[in-house]
């Protein structure tokens, strides 16, 4: 799949997580349920829509 087509399938499912959150009140765990992702997955969606914020990751666990 082209870097492209992911973007654009990670705003989709985004903005439904959005949606459900905001205007059905579904919770975390009911979002993931309805997108049929990790409830990891759906908060990196409403923290992070594109996916663009920078990662940030522990000076131990980086690799030299």
């Amino acid at each position: 799949m082209p870097a492209g087509d992911r973007v654009c399938e990670r705003r989709k499912a985004a903005a439904l997580a959005r949606h459900y959150r905001d205007q059905e009140g579904l919770s975390i765990a009911e979002t993931a349920r309805r997108l049929g992702r990790a409830e990891a997955t759906v908060k990196a969606y409403l923290h992070d829509p594109t996916g663009g914020k920078p990662v940030h990751r522990s000076k131990r666990c980086r690799h030299s």
